[in-house]
């Protein structure tokens, strides 16, 4: 899809996360998960010129397996009188699980970027943030152990993260890249024996991620660190939400909220059932954004929802 915004002196946009929902409905009414397969949501800044900024969302939502619809969502704000320099990075990587009755996988993904400060530029007037990510899978079945083929494209995850951690060194601002993906069987696919099923489980995927991010400075740009937003909730009760008063430094005729990193963590079942322990599982939705509410040029303030 592609955007054009009209402003004074555009600079591109700024991603602010995304919002996944697969849409069918079982009769209706029941929401229907699937494992996650390929995924992307990631902003391109293309055009610039002295009143419009052109730029196109990328969206991918893929259920591994069978088929379902969706209405995938971008979340962005605009920016003005900063450059902005987009970049992206790509990292292929292949997992291998255990071979046993709960088969699991873990890949932690690292690496590092770097951007030579301009002159004039201070460590508080720049910064890499995310502009969007995407994760390519794929299941071969020759790679499988013999004997074994791929049940899908896709995963059950329990564990999923992507960041960037960044420190500035004499006129270097550098960032460390980390990625995270566990998986494992869902508690049909972990306890199935146990009730008549047997299904087949990816011992081995294969996988492209590709991690967009703008680095963006101005002198007249002020950046303030926020600490990490934690929350806990049972899946089963939806998403979680919240709102934030952020405070910067006055003066400044507008605030936003950029991304460094999301992720979420499924924690063991405990509910003492036939699927106690940490399988993984399948996925209704997934979302991680923020926005903009109200910002205050007298105090600071920037309001925000998450």
């Amino acid at each position: 899809c592609w955007f054009a915004i009209c402003l004074s002196n555009p600079s591109g946009v700024l991603w602010q996360g995304f919002e996944h929902h697969w849409e069918r409905r079982a009769l209706g009414l029941v929401a229907t998960p699937h494992r996650m397969g390929s995924f992307a949501n990631y902003i391109t800044n293309s055009d610039f010129s002295s009143s419009t900024s052109s730029f196109q969302v990328n969206q991918t939502f893929t259920p591994g397996v069978n088929g379902d619809y969706s209405y995938p969502k971008t979340y962005f704000s605009v920016l003005s009188d900063v450059t902005i320099v987009p970049q992206s990075i790509s990292i292929p990587f292949q997992d291998n699980s255990t071979q046993d009755e709960n088969p699991n996988a873990v890949s932690n993904i690292t690496s590092s970027i770097q951007y030579t400060i301009p002159s004039g530029i201070g460590p508080n007037n720049i910064a890499i943030v995310l502009n969007g990510w995407r994760i390519d899978m794929a299941c071969h079945s020759s790679e499988q152990p013999e004997g074994d083929i791929c049940n899908s494209n896709g995963v059950w995850p329990y564990n999923l993260e992507l960041s960037l951690s960044c420190s500035v060194n004499q006129n270097i601002y550098a960032c460390d890249i980390q990625f995270e993906l566990a998986r494992s069987c869902d508690p049909s696919c972990a306890y199935g024996k146990n009730l008549g099923i047997d299904k087949a489980f990816n011992h081995v995927m294969d996988y492209e991620l590709f991690v967009f991010f703008d680095v963006i400075y101005g002198t007249n740009l002020l950046v303030t660190k926020l600490p990490t937003i934690e929350a806990s909730k049972i899946t089963s009760e939806g998403n979680e939400f919240g709102s934030i008063v952020a405070q910067g430094s006055n003066g400044y005729n507008t605030g936003t909220i950029a991304l460094q990193g999301f992720g979420f963590n499924l924690d063991p079942l405990t509910d003492k059932s036939i699927f106690e322990g940490k399988p993984g599982r399948y996925m209704e939705s997934l979302t991680f954004k923020t926005k903009d509410v109200l910002y205050s040029e007298n105090t600071g303030e920037l309001a925000f929802d998450w």
